[in-house]
């Protein structure tokens, strides 16, 4: 069974381990009131994790060889109810969790004890907070490597926020990633003209904007780059195809291979897929 630990702030987070653990140090960031020289700025070096799926570490792209997510950053990623977006996030926290990483994935859209099935790691934890303020809260208690919210749409303040509120929301979640070095994923509904539901804004305000589309073939989804991209490529030319099957999904392209600088600097410790 799991452990259910209850935050002052009224949110629950769910844990199936005992002892989680992170891999990345805290940050400490002064705020920037003056102009600089840029030898007197200490660089941050961009920090990779493998989602598990070489495709898509293709698209979330590359820094020095390595392929991957990059930490201290957040994602949004939009689509159509029902194209694929919260299976294939599930897949991604299973198989980091399976490598020792913390996830915390905020879930409000389904029942937390019928959701829990599809969790097979101790360091996948789930939170059904809604509000921003409780929310911040458990991350910042938990310390993951990796935040998903499923959806974005579920935060109270998101949903009846101006676009002056939704851009402090996610300004706020990007002091969060920056402080403690994790990564947040976003995950937003569209409206019937294409739109994210919310705030039409939206992509701009994060680092990385992914698309995501049912295929003309059923069964099948893209997920493709969107219109940001701060830490990769953009274009037509880099998406993916993924199958939805019994288990979860799949990832059943192999555009990569045609890509030459993921040829060039091909990472072999990856596990290898189709």
């Amino acid at each position: 069974m799991a452990e259910k630990k209850v935050l002052s702030g009224g949110g629950q987070i769910y844990s199936f381990a005992r002892a989680s653990f992170s891999h990345f140090d805290v940050i400490e960031r002064d705020v920037i009131m003056a102009t600089y020289n840029r030898n007197e700025i200490n660089p941050i070096q961009v920090v990779r994790v493998s989602t598990g799926f070489q495709e898509l570490d293709w698209i979330y792209g590359e820094t020095n060889d390595k392929w991957g997510l990059p930490m201290r950053a957040i994602s949004l990623w939009s689509g159509e109810a029902g194209t694929g977006k919260t299976r294939t996030t599930i897949e991604i926290c299973n198989k980091m969790a399976s490598r020792g990483m913390k996830i915390l994935y905020f879930q409000a859209e389904s029942d937390l004890g019928t959701f829990s099935g599809k969790i097979k790691h101790d360091s996948f934890r789930l939170g059904d907070s809604r509000h921003l303020a409780d929310i911040k809260k458990d991350i910042l208690t938990d310390r993951p490597d990796i935040v998903v919210i499923d959806s974005v749409n579920m935060i109270k303040e998101f949903k009846s926020g101006t676009a002056a509120i939704i851009e402090s929301i996610i300004d706020e979640f990007k002091d969060i990633c920056r402080d403690i070095g994790s990564h947040i994923i976003l995950l937003g509904q569209l409206n019937q003209n294409g739109s994210v539901k919310g705030s039409s804004a939206l992509p701009h305000l994060v680092d990385i904007h992914f698309d995501i589309k049912k295929h003309q073939t059923g069964g099948l989804f893209v997920i493709r780059t969107g219109i940001k991209h701060r830490f990769g490529r953009i274009g037509s030319s880099f998406w993916t195809t993924w199958e939805h099957t019994d288990s979860g999904v799949e990832c059943i392209s192999t555009c990569r291979k045609i890509d030459r600088k993921w040829k060039k600097s091909r990472v072999l410790s990856f596990c290898e897929i189709k």
